[in-house]
């Protein structure tokens, strides 16, 4: 995506106007009115507009990198740097040109951010889209935690099924993630932004090029010109799915490859999620494109089924549950068979065996142990004292160490940083050390004494004179 997390990263208005954006009141293509600017980014400026002829509000996305470009305040065209800025440019400018079109292929899904024109205007382009009024999954998750799992799937059933009819005509998103996915008022997900976008292999290998968001993205993803496909995006979907239930962005993929220290969602105890569903998400996050689901179709109908069909290593699971069940009726049947009458001891050969019939019972397999778990707290900017006494309560087996640092004089005393973040998930029965950088102040200055100088002149030595020959008698 070469408009990189700017499409409603805050639905609301900017309090500084820049020099270089469009004043209020700019009317472009002869028909929509600037309002205001809802988000800029390093490649574009999103703009609120006002639809003249069809009396409705829409959101406007200008082509404007700044890398590359400029506009002199109060002005309307946009001025290319000179040198190499012109090819980036129109390269850039291709790429947006591109995103209008897939939107536009695909403005049947209701899932999908409607396109209702485009334009060039003032040496750049414009794409007008549907207002869409509300936050992104991000902005929800960071303010009111992490989502219920009826909601979750809910809100992504309809995008996987339109994102699995966009890979039928060779496309791939290559950004799914909780800042493309905005929730509208009617609790429902749009996807935005496919400024990433791309033909699959078959089509156009030539252009697959690198682009990847931390988190959210397939161990492909980081190599230029690998082998991509539709389980591309079922890893974003499954990591988006991850962070709406856990509110924790997992580990960079690259990073599992070395070692996965992603915590599987079966581990936490408040989800609330049908165990399969979170092994279908689990296996969709799988590093190996090999293990992962290989289109949205087999996602959907292993997230979304009755639990009959859900991958191999669910699969595999009720085999050895059902091992268990059996061999426990085996068990019950055996001790069913009462002991030998004790009071007839003659012989060994008179003893009288009497049997019972088999109660018919059902014994359910043992649920499988789970490692208790708890979130790190946020300690920074508390003093030192309470914050020592918070991470006590938290777990016996944490241990904290202090180390000082120079600092401002505002937080002498306090805790300047953490070396194990806050919200990350660790376990009880493990030990861990927190590190704080405790702020000492600021650095004291040292004055140096002099001794001043002598202001008295130095006193000349007289010069003997010298000796001319003569005797004085």
């Amino acid at each position: 995506m070469f408009w990189n997390n700017i499409w409603m990263r805050r639905m609301v208005m900017m309090s500084e106007y820049e020099g270089y954006w469009l004043k209020k009141g700019t009317v472009l293509n002869k028909k929509y009115e600037i309002l205001d600017v809802i988000d800029e980014g390093g490649m574009g400026i999103v703009y609120l507009g006002y639809d003249k002829v069809l009396q409705q509000q829409v959101s406007i996305k200008e082509f404007f990198p700044r890398r590359f470009a400029m506009r002199m305040s109060g002005e309307k065209k946009v001025v290319v740097y000179k040198g190499r800025s012109g090819e980036l440019f129109s390269i850039g400018l291709e790429k947006f040109i591109n995103e209008a079109r897939i939107l536009a292929r695909f403005d049947s899904l209701d899932s999908i951010v409607m396109v209702k024109d485009f334009f060039y205007e003032n040496q750049t382009a414009y794409m007008v889209m549907e207002r869409i009024k509300g936050q992104n999954v991000k902005q929800f998750v960071e303010s009111q935690g992490p989502m219920e799992p009826e909601h979750v799937l809910a809100i992504m059933k309809p995008i996987l099924y339109s994102v699995g009819e966009i890979h039928k005509e060779g496309l791939l998103h290559r950004d799914i993630s909780p800042d493309n996915i905005v929730l509208t008022t009617d609790n429902k997900g749009v996807l935005i932004d496919f400024g990433a976008a791309r033909f699959s292999e078959t089509q156009d290998n030539k252009t697959m090029t690198v682009f990847f968001k931390r988190g959210y993205s397939a161990e492909e993803q980081y190599v230029e010109k690998s082998h991509k496909g539709a389980y591309t995006d079922v890893y974003g979907a499954c990591a988006t799915m991850y962070f709406m239930l856990t509110g924790i962005r997992p580990d960079e993929s690259v990073k599992r490859l070395i070692r996965d220290q992603v915590v599987p969602l079966w581990r936490f105890k408040d989800i609330g999620l049908k165990r399969y569903k979170e092994q279908v998400i689990m296996r969709g996050m799988a590093v190996d494109a090999k293990k992962r689901y290989s289109s949205m179709d087999e996602l959907c109908a292993a997230l979304y089924s009755n639990g009959k069909s859900t991958g191999k290593w669910v699969k595999y699971g009720g085999i050895v549950c059902l091992l268990a069940a059996c061999a426990a009726t085996a068990i019950a049947q055996c001790s069913s068979f009462e002991k030998e009458d004790t009071t007839t001891e003659k012989s060994p050969s008179a003893r009288v065996i009497t049997t019972t019939k088999p109660v018919n019972k059902t014994y359910a397999p043992s649920p499988i142990p789970t490692r208790q778990t708890y979130r790190m707290c946020n300690v920074i900017g508390l003093k030192q004292s309470k914050a020592i006494k918070k991470l006590h309560t938290l777990s016996a087996n944490l241990k904290i160490k202090v180390r000082w640092k120079i600092s401002s004089k505002k937080n002498k005393g306090k805790v300047v940083s953490q070396k194990i973040h806050s919200k990350k998930v660790l376990f009880c029965d493990q030990s861990y050390t927190q590190v704080l950088t405790i702020g000492k102040g600021p650095k004291r200055k040292i004055v140096v004494k002099t001794t001043p100088k002598p202001t008295t002149k130095p006193v000349k030595k007289k010069e003997h004179d010298k000796f001319d020959g003569r005797l004085p008698w």
